[in-house]
């Protein structure tokens, strides 16, 4: 009897360009999937250095900075005088040029920060500006770096699906 369904059992016969093709498909993609995870591997957790360069600004200036979408934001920032340091989406800051009435994400004010900002992992709707208390002229030491950390659809951008 067990003689009978090997003879009953049907072979599927691939012609050797087809085997060779589906051969070289698999190694493509398995090399795009290794390059992938080599690319996260060498990029996750990885510093990069977004600015670090002391600038001054004069009198009744602005400093505007966009947070890089897939990245969570350090920010680190000294100034000589009081200033407020404001994270807004794009909404927010039309209004905030406009000289209209914001509701900023974050209000800061002082001389010294250090945050961390990682809504933009997600999205790259978002910035943040800083501006001097007394709108006198200003220096800032800063020291903003990012880390690769992609993900959903996070913050502003959730409303865009």
């Amino acid at each position: 009897m067990l003689e009978k369904i090997e003879k009953n059992t049907m072979q599927i016969k691939i012609k050797p360009k087809i085997k060779i093709a589906v051969v070289l498909l698999l190694i493509l993609i398995a090399i795009q999937f290794l390059g992938i995870i080599i690319l996260f591997k060498i990029a996750f957790g990885k510093v990069i250095y977004i600015w670090l360069m002391p600038q001054t600004f004069q009198k009744n200036q602005y400093v505007i900075n966009q947070m890089p979408d897939t990245f969570d934001s350090h920010i680190i920032i000294k100034t000589d005088v009081p200033v407020y340091l404001y994270v807004l989406n794009s909404s927010q800051f039309i209004n905030f040029g406009a000289g209209k009435y914001f509701s900023a994400i974050k209000t800061l004010n002082g001389k010294n920060f250090n945050f961390w900002f990682n809504i933009s992992a997600g999205c790259g709707d978002y910035l943040y500006v800083i501006q001097a208390i007394n709108n006198t002229s200003f220096t800032i030491y800063p020291d903003v770096t990012a880390v690769y950390h992609p993900s959903l659809l996070s913050g502003e951008c959730k409303n865009f699906t």
